[in-house]
């Protein structure tokens, strides 16, 4: 299986080298290519950029990270939170099956989207075991973490507020899913 440690190097190579290129002009295919064979030739993996899908082969396993999309990686068993927009993704192939990781963002309250994903692993027959964090100054809840397996699936969903935003109220949401063959 491929270890996070052995995609990470190649993964901040390939955005730094992408980044770098196309600020010195150079058309966004070329650059792609131009990347892609730089990568390959200094770290033995192969690599497929496709929009913004990027694909990281070796012998261990392949890995596709995905940028802002407006689609659900193939084959992810969860809906994303309707109106949630999709900030990224990743899968990838292992021994033990098949992993994704989607990061979304939604500005719908806490409560609304933990009662949507604890009812979305309910439908997959997982009993979801659910923790919530609150904010201590006004004790309002600003985390959910939900964790939950079935035969075939194993789920873990993170609600977390984005202090980031002061303007509006809005939530990260992590969906991370093993799925068994």
């Amino acid at each position: 299986m491929l270890k996070f440690k052995d995609f990470i190097k190649p993964s901040i190579f390939i955005i730094l080298t992408l980044t770098f290129m196309s600020g010195c002009g150079i058309t966004e295919k070329a650059s792609e290519l131009a990347a892609e064979k730089l990568i390959e030739q200094s770290t033995g993996v192969k690599v497929n950029q496709e929009g913004n899908d990027v694909t990281i082969q070796s012998k261990d396993g392949d890995i596709t990270l995905g940028g802002e999309s407006e689609e659900l990686p193939e084959g992810f068993p969860l809906s994303a939170f309707p109106g949630a927009k999709i900030e990224s993704s990743m899968t990838t192939d292992g021994a033990d099956g098949k992993h994704f990781i989607v990061a979304l963002s939604s500005s719908e309250p806490i409560v609304d989207l933990a009662a949507y994903y604890e009812d979305a692993l309910k439908e997959k027959g997982i009993q979801p075991e659910r923790t919530e964090l609150q904010d201590e100054e006004s004790g309002a809840i600003n985390s959910i973490f939900m964790n939950g397996k079935s035969d075939l699936l194993n789920v873990s969903v993170q609600i977390v507020k984005d202090e980031s935003n002061k303007e509006k109220e809005s939530f990260m949401l992590n969906l991370m899913v093993t799925q068994t063959e």
